[in-house]
């Protein structure tokens, strides 16, 4: 058996698949992040218009507890990913436009719905673990601008 050791280019930089983080804790930020968001009116710059056609929505949830702070970053983490990935696009369709058929959201996608739910993973995981470094570098002073 071939032994491995992972080896960490920088200690700051936060591990996306060890984010200290439960799912349900990550599901509940990106919900205060699109209530937060719909109220600044974001969510049109956002959507894509192939994302937007043939999909019935569900609604809005308000926001819970979480800080301003922590919204911007998790704001600042979405938008530094790639706008026209899919994975993105994905995420941008089930955060607001509620689909109630992930299965036909997904065929009007062009993928399958286990493929939806992988995509929606991995880009989650993707953007909390940019908005975790974020706060990281702004506590420690180097997400200073410096004039």
């Amino acid at each position: 058996m071939k032994a491995t050791t992972a080896v960490k280019t920088n200690p700051l930089q936060p591990d996306p698949d060890d984010l200290g983080c439960a799912e349900t804790e990550m599901d509940a930020l990106f919900e205060d992040w699109a209530a937060w968001s719909r109220s600044r009116r974001f969510a049109g710059a956002f959507m894509h218009s192939s994302n937007r056609s043939d999909v019935r929505s569900n609604g809005a949830k308000g926001v819970g507890s979480t800080s301003l702070f922590e919204l911007e970053a998790v704001h600042l983490g979405i938008i530094s990913q790639p706008p026209e990935a899919l994975d993105r696009r994905v995420f941008e369709m089930y955060y607001f436009t509620r689909p109630t058929n992930i299965k036909a959201a997904a065929h009007a996608m062009g993928i399958s719905p286990a493929h939806w739910y992988r995509l929606m993973k991995s880009f989650k995981r993707r953007a909390y673990a940019a908005s975790r470094e974020l706060l990281v570098e702004t506590a420690s002073g180097r997400g200073r601008c410096r004039h």
